[in-house]
């Protein structure tokens, strides 16, 4: 049950509607939770809060694919923090080595 007393099927529902309609009305809807899941699905747009204070603004893919800082990694998922340090840094890709010893290369991806 959510603070509202409506099961996940219920909430679920209720956020359906309110996504059909924004589609059909085509007027903007802010919407406030606190269900990652549901937040990516529904939105255009994401805000991650902390503290009253915005993190990241920005598609629901870039916030997954490009946080822009470890706390809006957390909140989004799957998060994969390695510790290491750069060695070397071009315009679109770094070389790093990981704590354990390893050597790993990142590269960005174009859009």
């Amino acid at each position: 049950m959510n603070r509202w007393g409506l099961g996940q099927e219920a909430s679920g529902a209720h956020a359906v509607e309110i996504k059909h309609l924004h589609e059909e009305l085509g007027f903007t809807i802010l919407y406030v939770t606190h269900d990652q899941g549901e937040a990516l699905t529904m939105s255009h747009r994401v805000v991650v809060l902390n503290l009253a204070r915005s993190q990241q603004v920005g598609r629901p893919d870039e916030l997954y694919d490009r946080p822009r800082n470890k706390f809006v990694a957390d909140f989004i998922g799957e998060t994969n923090l390695l510790e290491g340090k750069v060695e070397k840094r071009k315009a679109r890709s770094s070389a790093s080595r990981l704590a354990g010893g390893l050597d790993v290369q990142a590269c960005s991806q174009t859009s």
